[in-house]
């Protein structure tokens, strides 16, 4: 997404915070519209009483997965957002469009697995309120990193390497881990009955 936004809109600077506020408008919208969904399902009495070893056991596969325990296949599309709107409706249409379709989450190419946990945590939040500001700030992460993207491009001194570096990376599959590690060890302190 990076790759693609900041390089199309690098031709018309002057649109570049439009599009990034398009991008990022419609990607908070729907993570925290689907953020809600999951929390509602969470919110039935039969899903809830399964989320907290169904967290622990996401949590520590996603760890193992990142930290390169064990290789998990992905449930994953291969498919990208797609570059025509680019130049069917120019930069600000096409990046809002960009920031709804990467916002589904599960629509287009996953590169970590803490992305399910993060949908998951959204279904234990337990209610539409609470699920959308858990996936929600998920949503403001993409968009933060989205925001970035002329930084990074510099940093990278190549465009077309941006997505392959955010994904190939080890500090950030270690990230991923480390953090999905983090909200593995808190459910199981949850767990142990404290006196």
């Amino acid at each position: 997404m990076i790759g693609s936004i900041t390089p199309l809109v690098q031709v018309a600077k002057a649109k570049w915070a439009a599009a990034v506020a398009a991008y990022s408008v419609a990607s908070m919208f729907v993570t925290a519209l689907i953020g809600a969904t999951l929390g509602l399902i969470g919110s039935i009495e039969l899903v809830r009483s399964i989320m907290t070893p169904a967290i622990l056991i996401a949590a520590s596969l996603s760890a193992a997965h990142e930290l390169g325990l064990v290789t998990l296949p992905l449930p994953s599309h291969s498919r990208q957002t797609c570059q025509m709107w680019a130049y069917r409706y120019g930069p600000v249409v096409s990046a809002g469009l960009w920031g709804a379709d990467l916002a589904l989450c599960v629509s287009t190419r996953v590169f970590f697995s803490s992305l399910w946990l993060v949908l998951l945590l959204g279904v234990a939040a337990g209610g539409p309120t609470q699920g959308a500001i858990v996936v929600g700030g998920y949503g403001l992460g993409r968009c933060l990193l989205v925001s970035s993207g002329p930084t990074l491009v510099r940093w990278l001194d190549n465009h077309g390497a941006v997505n392959a570096a955010l994904a190939g990376r080890p500090v950030w599959r270690r990230l991923h881990g480390v953090a999905s590690a983090l909200v593995a060890m808190t459910v199981a302190a949850m767990l142990i009955p404290w006196p």
